[in-house]
């Protein structure tokens, strides 16, 4: 009998991505989400990304149900009328200008939610947690790449937690086009430079990186066109 897998805050682009690879390995995914980052159009029943997730592998979310991580009698009844075995969570608002302005609805939405689902996650007996973080935790780090021990927490600049410059140039030589910009102060909370060095999970997972940032720009610019409206494109 295969796993069953809660998926939090399944229905966002990170999230959904995972429960892509969650079908395709066979797992039975609950997913709850609360359609702040994504789209469910009109009369359907899933989001959008989850109609698409289903379309590619060919295989259905066990059950999408929308809801609040901060209700605790909601949280306890996913709970009660399913057995999970683990939960993955991405549920959390993520804009790091945001999060200057509104410092308390990101406290109470991303540290008290989190602790009401580990509290229904006890209550319930499930034991498995895997905790999608955000690289703002590090803060402004004194050494680059980031690894699994650096420290948190000291530094951070903002509540979620460089330049785009290079980005622009690898989307324009990507597509063909060219991209308007000004160059301005960075946002409150932002950071110089935060990104990973990915050594241990080659080493425990056999997991590489192999798209290159030009091949990431190509990609997003062929859904933006296919999709310049997002999910509410009428095909």
């Amino acid at each position: 009998m295969c796993e069953t897998i809660l998926v939090t805050g399944g229905a966002g682009y990170v999230g959904s991505h995972c429960v892509l690879e969650f079908l395709l390995n066979k797992y039975d995914v609950i997913v709850v989400d609360n359609l702040v980052n994504s789209v469910r159009l009109e009369g359907k029943e899933l989001p959008e990304s989850l109609i698409q997730v289903e379309r590619l592998t060919n295989r259905k979310v066990k059950q999408y149900i929308n809801g609040d991580l901060k209700d605790e009698s909601f949280l306890d009844k996913v709970f009660t009328d399913h057995k999970i075995d683990v939960v993955v969570h991405f549920a959390a608002l993520k804009s790091v200008g945001e999060s200057v302005a509104k410092p308390l609805e990101y406290y109470e939405n991303n540290v008290s939610g989190t602790i009401k689902l580990l509290k229904s996650m006890r209550k319930f007996g499930v034991k498995k947690l895997i905790f999608s973080s955000s690289a703002t935790v590090y803060g402004d780090p004194q050494e680059l790449p980031l690894v699994e021990t650096s420290p948190t927490g000291q530094t951070c600049t903002n509540p979620y937690g460089r330049t785009k410059h290079m980005i622009i140039k690898a989307f324009e030589s990507a597509n063909g086009i060219k991209i308007p910009y000004k160059i301005v102060e960075r946002r409150p909370g932002d950071v110089t430079a935060l990104y990973a060095d990915s050594q241990l999970a080659l080493e425990k997972l056999e997991w590489r990186a192999v798209r290159s940032l030009q091949e990431m720009c190509a990609s997003a610019w062929k859904w933006q066109s296919n999709h310049p409206n997002g999910y509410n494109t009428k095909k």
